[in-house]
């Protein structure tokens, strides 16, 4: 089949490309600009402003008064699970794209994901991406995901051996049906894929770099200076135990235990740096302990150090807190 025909027969097919927008001025034109510029035209834009105090909310009505396929939406800023769930909320289209206001996409991105849709009858496509660092562009590269099926992907995302962001594959809008992002915590992409996932019956991957992700934007959460950050080491808590509960409701030990693991790391690396820079409600810490009390066998399969800090926490020792505060100590 020629592409000009298959062209003809996917142009009816909308795709609804939501982008969560924060204080993104410097970012954000060069963003609407890359989606508006798509060779293939069917599509909303559906910018929701979480609350912008720069000029992010500006630039954004400005484009919108200019093309009427963007909807722009202004709320309080309550973070990017409800500015995404805003948009999945209202959008129309039958396919989804989510699309971050630091980064930009390859102006072909919505024809080929859609073609290569329409050619498999895929639920999920998912593409490469460019890296933007302060030293130029590096090409994010997956060679085993050439030869996986979509069982292969879904273990892959369960185990977090499949990359977990949402914004460098095409969706489904069924698949989004009743499965919202969780509010209030971050990692919310490695929280929601598993759920996700299991709902697709095929998953396919290309792998041309469609997508180009900011690593230069201090300011992301998934940002290298964020990393030694109480409640982001308590979200992607949530995230694991997200993995161990769908590992325990589909009957998989290995999602299970790689979930349980996967937790208790990351609740003593929060509380220990929460000790050294406090920012967790007590009732989180809590929340926290008391999972630990609950997996002391999987404490049992930790290194040493790892396994002195589970103790303190539990026993509520000295230890763990003299511990996050020399860490960050060392850290600034």
């Amino acid at each position: 089949m020629g592409r000009a025909n298959r062209s003809y027969e996917i142009k009816e097919w909308k795709i609804s490309i939501i982008v969560p927008v924060y204080n993104v001025e410097n970012y954000i034109e060069q963003c609407i600009k890359s989606i508006l510029e798509q060779t293939y035209n069917n599509i909303e834009v559906i910018l929701v402003n979480d609350g912008s105090t720069d000029r992010s909310g500006e630039i954004c009505e400005h484009w919108a008064a200019k093309d009427k396929r963007i909807t722009y939406i202004k709320q309080d800023n309550n973070g990017i699970s409800s500015a995404r769930n805003r948009g999945l909320d209202i959008c129309s289209g039958e396919h989804i794209l989510f699309v971050d206001s630091d980064d930009h996409i390859h102006p072909r991105m919505c024809e080929r994901l859609l073609e290569i849709q329409k050619d498999t009858n895929a639920d999920i496509v998912l593409c490469e991406a460019y890296i933007e660092t302060e030293t130029g562009l590096v090409q994010d590269k997956h060679e085993a995901y050439k030869n996986m099926n979509t069982q292969e992907f879904i273990h892959g995302i369960l185990m977090d051996e499949v990359v977990n962001s949402v914004w460098r594959k095409l969706y489904k809008k069924e698949l989004w049906s009743e499965v919202r992002f969780p509010e209030g915590i971050y990692f919310e992409d490695l929280y929601i894929h598993p759920q996700i996932f299991l709902k697709a019956k095929k998953i396919v991957y290309t792998p041309e770099p469609l997508y180009f992700y900011n690593r230069v934007n201090y300011d992301s959460a998934t940002s290298k200076k964020n990393d030694f950050n109480a409640y982001l080491r308590y979200s992607k808590f949530k995230a694991y135990e997200e993995h161990e509960r769908i590992g325990a409701e589909y009957g998989n030990p290995v999602w299970l235990e790689w979930g349980e693991r996967k937790a208790v790391r990351e609740i003593i690396k929060a509380v220990y740096i929460n000790a050294g820079y406090p920012m967790l409600e007590d009732t989180l810490v809590l929340e926290m302990k008391r999972y630990l009390e609950k997996h002391e066998t999987v404490i049992q399969t930790l290194n040493l150090k790892y396994r002195i800090l589970a103790r303190s926490i539990i026993r509520d020792w000295p230890l763990h807190r003299w511990y996050g505060i020399l860490a960050v100590r060392i850290r600034k």
